[in-house]
């Protein structure tokens, strides 16, 4: 888990978290308490189709974390699904 890898690094805070994980994404923020998204800065990553999931999903999970979120799309993601996420800490 997220959390257990900041632990095992000895990570108070994370500055930038790139996130590209082959549709386990919606696990990750599923399980990842908000505490410890909370000590994470920046979040840049890109999202896979992964039926009965949606990225919105993972948006409002960053929001409720205190992030402000940017989703981008790309020329093939009608074909794969697949968009990225930008996420920033709001000032």
């Amino acid at each position: 888990t997220l959390t257990e890898a900041m632990q095992l690094c000895g990570l108070e805070r994370v500055d930038l978290l790139k996130i590209d994980c082959e549709g386990a994404e919606y696990e990750l923020f599923e399980n990842t308490p908000l505490e410890v998204l909370r000590r994470v800065d920046q979040v840049v990553m890109e999202t896979h189709f992964v039926r009965g999931k949606q990225v919105e999903d993972i948006a409002q999970r960053l929001i409720a974390a205190g992030f402000t979120v940017r989703r981008e799309s790309n020329l093939l993601s009608p074909i794969t699904g697949n968009r990225m996420i930008f996420a920033t800490r709001r000032a």
